[in-house]
């Protein structure tokens, strides 16, 4: 060998990371915990006697290098004989690796096939404390994570990407998730390259270790995507392939023709294919979170009388949109509005502060807030105000607490009802910004002159009910039994607290001012 260097090809080159990052990180730990499982084939010197004491290669696997190597463990751990495996880092053997697609997932295909025939064949070491480390940490480690790994990692791609195109994960994990993921991958395969530049230096040029550095990460974007896909085929294949390695193709050291130089427009089509692929991975996801966000945001809808801006359908939330109702994915925050040092009534009057809470629970991913009763004016200024500056938007749902004294623990108090019935109302008007409410003990009082109705998702009804007070409801109530309301019902056989709350329920839709509202729901 008279010189050292890279190869030009992008599959060889990703390879060549992929070695360094197993060979110099993997191997290498595994051989110091003596838990070596796997010599490659293509340089492997083992005691001939022991070889042959367990019958050598088998000839019925594709994995024959990785078998030889845990059959050799068990026979010698069930021997009780002394002995060691090691990885040695320093002699080289230089193999020709595939150059092309599909000769490469060919020979992952079978890389997987032979291991998982391995591991099947000596289950009976998998938790085993008579292995040792073998049997209670190398075994596992191959089994879960080579062995089952890649297909839960496709899982965990196409879970996450179906996640966040139905709303249940927030833009900002989906990205934070992908970068953590590739970002792992990157600082593994970077610290593999430093390794190989510092300690063995079979690259020498600063311009070969930079190269190897650029492919740390282009392997994370799309490579160890097939990576995986190769290997997580190969459970399947296992039942229908034939056991043997499959033809693959050899194209030596000799030097490439010089007609073949503008193949290189090839490679640069390639590297600019994951690059799009890449930002596709991003910006797709991105572009299907704005659409399901209310960043459009909600318009209002007449139906059956009533202005709508979301409703429920089925055991779901929808959002009216300008191109109509769309599916729409609770991620919420309760915001308790007092200070420390503070009553739970003394809400704050800043107006900076509430839109400074209202930035941080959006970031977070959060597209709903909940608040546990009328707050002051400022808090809907503020929420107006952020909801009409960016593209991240907050619904409210919106509680109407009822007074904590409940005159004889009976919710058909003719005055407790009644004044709750104005509280709804009052709340309700409030929220459209057009009520001026004096002011009052322990409630939100002021003049509230801002229309949030366009992001109110719901009002919930009603709070805690202690259990003195459903109990004496129910036995001075009990010919309170279902109720047929125009929007809320209560099926025949309910208890009076069931059926005061779908009263509630639904004087709060019918009887309440005309406003843009939602399906009313309660807290139990």
């Amino acid at each position: 060998m008279v010189e050292v260097g890279l190869p030009r090809n992008y599959w060889a080159n990703c390879q060549i990371v992929e070695y360094l990052r197993a060979f110099l990180g993997g191997r290498m730990g595994w051989s110091a915990l003596r838990s070596l499982l796997i010599i490659s084939g293509a340089f492997g010197v083992f005691d001939r006697k022991v070889a042959i004491e367990i019958d050598g290669y088998r000839r019925d696997t594709v994995g024959e290098d990785m078998d030889l190597v845990v059959r050799m463990h068990r026979h010698l751990r069930r021997s009780k004989r002394k002995y060691r495996m090691h990885f040695v880092p320093d002699p080289v053997c230089w193999t020709e690796a595939p150059e092309k697609y599909v000769p490469l997932s060919r020979q992952r295909d079978r890389w997987q096939r032979g291991l998982i025939e391995s591991l099947t064949r000596s289950m009976g070491m998998l938790l085993n404390p008579r292995y040792g480390v073998i049997g209670l940490v190398a075994m596992p480690y191959f089994f879960f994570f080579e062995m089952l790994g890649p297909g839960i990692e496709l899982l965990g791609y196409v879970a996450v990407i179906l996640a966040l195109a139905l709303g249940y994960v927030s833009y900002a994990f989906f990205v934070l998730f992908f970068s953590l993921a590739i970002l792992y991958g990157v600082i593994v395969s970077l610290i593999a390259v430093y390794l190989e530049g510092i300690a063995y230096r079979r690259y020498p040029r600063i311009r070969s270790l930079a190269k190897l550095g650029a492919y740390s990460l282009i392997e994370n974007l799309g490579y160890r995507q097939l990576n995986s896909w190769w290997r997580t085929k190969a459970y399947f294949t296992l039942f229908v392939r034939k056991k043997k390695w499959g033809e693959m193709e050899r194209k030596g050291y000799e030097e490439a023709p010089a007609e073949k130089a503008p193949g290189r427009r090839w490679r640069y089509a390639l590297l600019l294919l994951i690059a799009l692929l890449a930002a596709a991975a991003v910006v797709v996801p991105w572009w299907l979170y704005r659409r399901n966000e209310a960043a459009k945001f909600t318009t209002p809808v007449q139906e059956g009388g009533v202005e709508l801006v979301a409703r429920t359908n089925g055991r779901g939330l929808e959002i009216h949109l300008e191109d109509g109702w769309s599916k729409f994915v609770v991620r919420g925050v309760n915001v308790g509005t007092a200070l420390p040092g503070k009553w739970f009534s003394e809400f704050p009057a800043d107006e900076e502060l509430y839109t400074e809470w209202l930035e941080k629970i959006a970031a977070s991913g959060a597209n709903t807030i909940r608040v546990y009763t009328l707050l002051d004016p400022v808090f809907y200024r503020a929420l107006a105000r952020f909801n009409r500056s960016g593209s991240r938007k907050l619904m409210l749902l919106q509680e109407i607490w009822p007074d904590d004294d409940v005159p004889g623990n009976n919710l058909y108090d003719p005055e407790y009802t009644e004044r709750y019935h104005r509280e709804v109302a009052t709340d309700i008007t409030a929220l459209l910004g057009r009520e001026d409410i004096p002011e009052r003990p322990g409630r939100a009082w002021g003049n509230y002159d801002t229309d949030v109705s366009a992001y109110v998702l719901g009002l919930l009804i009603g709070r805690e009910i202690v259990w003195e007070e459903a109990s004496t409801t129910n036995a001075l109530n009990a010919d309170r039994s279902g109720y047929n309301g125009r929007f809320v019902s209560a099926q025949p056989g309910a208890n009076a607290v069931e059926t005061w709350l779908a009263e509630t329920c639904d004087y709060a839709e019918s009887e309440g001012p005309r406003r843009r509202g939602d399906s009313v729901s309660m807290q139990p």
